[in-house]
């Protein structure tokens, strides 16, 4: 899935990155993900959450029978998405974050890259979850 908001350049040439060229796009787009949808793969539940700011369309999955948070880019242990890429906005990532902070404490992250944390743990080490 993707977010409609990202479709419109994830494939373009503004997001090419050298050496790798413009990224190929898919044949079809299987199911635009938006704020408030509820999907179930594998056997699991889980609601999309817009984020933006890492990109324009950023969205987290949040599977609440399980605890868990899948963010993406949006945030990491210690640390959030890069803002300076094209359709990156550090206040746009702002106003996510702030909606990530209303979230259980126990809720385990599982960030794009590097280890897991939490919501409660972020809220009191990471600088960008500070508000």
């Amino acid at each position: 899935g993707l977010h409609a908001l990202d479709q419109s350049w994830a494939f373009a040439e503004t997001n090419q990155l050298p050496p790798y060229g413009i990224p190929a796009e898919p044949v079809q787009i299987e199911r635009s993900l938006a704020e408030g949808q509820t999907w179930e793969d594998g056997g699991l539940t889980y609601n999309v959450i817009e984020t933006p700011g890492h990109t324009p369309g950023g969205v987290c999955f949040h599977f609440p029978e399980h605890k868990a948070l899948i963010v993406g880019d949006t945030l990491f242990a210690g640390s959030v998405g890069r803002t300076d890429f094209p359709g990156g906005d550090s206040r746009v990532l702002k106003a996510s974050l702030s909606r990530l902070r209303t979230l259980d404490d126990d809720l385990v992250v599982y960030p794009g890259h590097g280890p897991t944390t939490t919501i409660g743990y972020e809220k009191q080490t990471n600088f960008f979850m500070q508000g």
